[in-house]
């Protein structure tokens, strides 16, 4: 058997991105018990579909994958989420996005030592905050019309209350896309409709979908996935920018912002040294660390969608001058306009502050206050 990636390519820059686990759901090798055989050599999870001897799975939100397999073979990387596994006499070829969405040597046995990282690069181009979330509402609608000119799937959308779930409502209705609306008021119920080895499997090692709902039949379940980073909300990332002024991000985040209560969990602790560096790096860094960021893929027929895994949307980000963007990172200043610019009304719904006890409290106490034109039904969870 014989293994070629058609992986990234570029130089290997520390970054802060580098230590996120999560999984893609095939295995090319010789045995996987928690897979099934498709090939020799490839074992894949429920939800591929086989056009001649190419495997593909995902969506993209630029073309109809299934239409454009012998492009995607040829070198074109639409964006989207989606994986083609070109698989002919036991050589097994796999393709994806420019902005790659699982890791190179996880899950998937993918390792060799042809694989690098195709790190992003960083521009200086500067731009107002009006600027930066006025794109970012059109950037974000153009990907939610583009899922639905060339994905048939309805969205469900798992809103938790937080920035990121309920800005994909606001945007959605903005689209005028229609959607179902799962309603999370305790932030941690999952529906759990399929539960096989694998689920289990990932469920217990992965804590990315350990919290993420199955379903037995093909289901786009759209979510806030990706959010924290591409807005440049972690608070790793915020760490950066603060040690530009030689400060941490304990420093620098107010006790009333969003991100505060998150950023003093035990394991943002040890952020207490300053590296002294420069607001180019800084936004380098950041940008190499999202080139690193697999925190969404698809588990079996359920289809994970998020319209915030976009280079180009980390890329708006980090155009805001420092001082503007550490504060707007602290406390979501970019989504929370984004939302306004909307419908003000759905800032009803989110959360005082990151991941707290009272996450879900204001969006199950407010939801039959605003107007949702575009939910086809609601589900309370």
């Amino acid at each position: 058997m014989q293994l070629t990636v058609n992986q990234r390519v570029g130089g290997s820059i520390p970054s802060w991105g580098a230590n996120q686990k999560s999984i893609m759901f095939f295995y090319i090798g010789n045995e996987c018990k928690l897979l099934e055989q498709v090939d020799a050599g490839l074992f894949l999870d429920k939800g591929w579909t086989k056009v001649n001897s190419v495997w593909y799975k995902g969506y993209s939100t630029e073309c109809n994958l299934s239409e454009n397999i012998d492009n995607i073979l040829n070198g074109y990387k639409p964006k989207g989420i989606w994986c083609v596994i070109s698989s002919v006499d036991a050589i097994h070829k796999v393709y994806h996005p420019k902005l790659c969405n699982f890791p190179s040597d996880g899950f998937t046995n993918l390792y060799n030592n042809n694989v690098v990282h195709n790190y992003l690069t960083f521009n200086n181009t500067v731009n107002s905050l009006d600027t930066v979330f006025d794109n970012i509402v059109s950037m974000l609608v153009d990907t939610i019309h583009g899922y639905t000119k060339y994905n048939s799937d309805t969205l469900n959308i798992w809103c938790t209350g937080g920035l990121d779930s309920v800005l994909l409502v606001a945007i959605c209705e903005k689209a005028n896309v229609p959607y179902n609306l799962y309603v999370d008021h305790t932030h941690s119920y999952t529906c759990n409709i399929r539960e096989t080895n694998l689920i289990k499997h990932v469920k217990r090692e992965f804590s990315n979908y350990s919290f993420m709902s199955m379903f037995n039949e093909r289901t786009t379940l759209a979510t806030g996935y990706s959010g924290d980073s591409f807005f440049c909300r972690h608070p790793k990332q915020i760490n950066l920018l603060a040690n530009v002024l030689n400060l941490t991000a304990h420093d620098v985040v107010k006790p009333n912002q969003y991100v505060y209560t998150y950023l003093k969990r035990s394991m943002f602790s040890n952020m207490n040294n300053v590296l002294g560096i420069t607001e180019e790096e800084a936004k380098t860094r950041i940008l190499h660390g999202i080139s690193e960021w697999w925190s969404v893929w698809h588990v079996d027929n359920t289809i994970t969608f998020t319209p915030f895994h976009d280079e180009d949307l980390i890329r708006m980000v980090l155009t805001l001058p420092l001082q503007v963007l550490i504060e707007a990172s602290s406390d979501g200043t970019i989504q929370k306009k984004a939302i306004e610019k909307c419908n003000p009304d759905f800032l009803l719904l989110v959360d005082n502050q990151k991941n707290t006890v009272f996450a879900g409290i204001n969006l199950f106490n407010n939801i039959n206050r605003v107007k949702l034109d575009c939910c086809k039904k609601i589900f309370i969870v």
